[in-house]
């Protein structure tokens, strides 16, 4: 089963769950594509560790949205939202006038997806390898003689 999570905005209780995996895939996919944006979101603290370094999930989404178009930034986030909902049920409808005012109840609800769906943790992990290996001692070039 899809792990779910319960949040409030304002009084109205929201119930959200994990993406499926084909689905999260299509969402990971367009956010890697717009990782530079998402790196906004990722704090500028030097650490000996980089699992080390905050994640702010508000700042990744900042970043989306400055990465995204008029066009496809509010369809990406229907999308996102729409495929997260459990409880109420999810209608254009709703959407429309749910959060018509109110964008930072959406900003909270798309940070909540992002957190229970792991994206901050996967960019964390897979970031850190290559930085590992950029700032490690290098062994001395030997020349052949």
């Amino acid at each position: 089963m899809l792990e779910q999570k319960e949040i409030y905005l304002g009084d109205e209780r929201i119930v959200i769950q994990q993406l499926p995996t084909t689905k999260a895939i299509a969402v990971a996919i367009e956010i890697m594509q717009l990782i530079g944006g998402m790196a906004e979101g990722v704090g500028a603290m030097p650490a000996d560790n980089l699992m080390e370094i905050p994640i702010s999930p508000g700042k990744i989404v900042d970043g989306l949205i400055k990465r995204l178009n008029k066009e496809q930034t509010p369809v990406m986030l229907r999308r996102l939202v729409a495929d997260s909902m459990v409880k109420p049920e999810y209608t254009e409808t709703w959407f429309e006038t749910r959060f018509a005012g109110r964008f930072d109840d959406l900003y909270k609800l798309i940070e909540a997806i992002i957190s229970l769906n792991n994206y901050a943790d996967v960019l964390k992990k897979r970031v850190q390898e290559p930085f590992k290996a950029l700032f490690s001692p290098k062994p001395p070039v030997s020349i052949p003689s």
